[in-house]
């Protein structure tokens, strides 16, 4: 969740503004990583994702690779 808000947010901002400020990237962060606790613990509790565990890990797989190859080959927006 955290992994995919981040850019998501960032971007978007910066998109509007047209540049970015540091003290609203690291607010994200946080933010993000928050929100990526809670929606954790929400689905942790229950057991109602537990037929879509695959399907969660393979997302989680994707997002890795994603991120390792944008890292790498980082996108000219």
């Amino acid at each position: 969740m955290g992994t995919l808000l981040v850019p998501v947010i960032f971007y978007t901002y910066t998109g509007i503004l047209g540049y970015n400020i540091a003290i609203v990237d690291i607010t994200i962060f946080y933010l993000c990583v928050i929100t990526a606790f809670i929606v954790a613990n929400k689905y942790a509790t229950n057991c109602k994702m537990q037929p879509y565990d695959k399907l969660l890990n393979l997302m989680v797989i994707s997002f890795a690779i994603a991120f390792i190859v944008f890292t790498i080959y980082t996108p000219n927006i």
